[in-house]
């Protein structure tokens, strides 16, 4: 299967999606976008983490402004011990697409974590 593509595709496809992300970036500052975490996968997928470290409704916040931005769809989950897990598949072009996820653990000791 690793024999279909070359790795000229694979830098073509990483190439891509760099550019893309500063895309990203670019209209991030220009709407007040919250920062979130990018990779960029060998096959050009590019996947968007919001931080761990801000408040529950923070992440939220953050999660739902990319989703609204990439017109993507959520998907919403919660895991047994209560951790909130969002998600949404996006597809930009033919060659730029990803995914962008959070992770909302749950209140600790009756309170928001800081």
């Amino acid at each position: 299967m690793s024999g279909q593509f070359s790795n000229q595709d694979r830098l073509r496809w990483q190439g891509a999606a760099n550019a893309a992300v500063a895309r990203f970036l670019s209209d991030a500052a220009a709407r007040d976008l919250p920062a979130v975490v990018w990779t960029i996968q060998v096959t050009g997928e590019i996947a968007g983490q919001v931080p761990f470290a801000s408040t529950r409704e923070e992440q939220h916040a953050a999660f739902d402004a990319w989703t609204r931005y990439l017109l993507a769809a959520p998907v919403r989950h919660t895991g047994p011990d209560g951790t909130v897990h969002l998600y949404a598949k996006f597809e930009k072009s033919d060659t730029v697409q990803g995914v962008i996820r959070a992770a909302i653990a749950p209140e600790f000791d009756g309170g928001e974590r800081s």
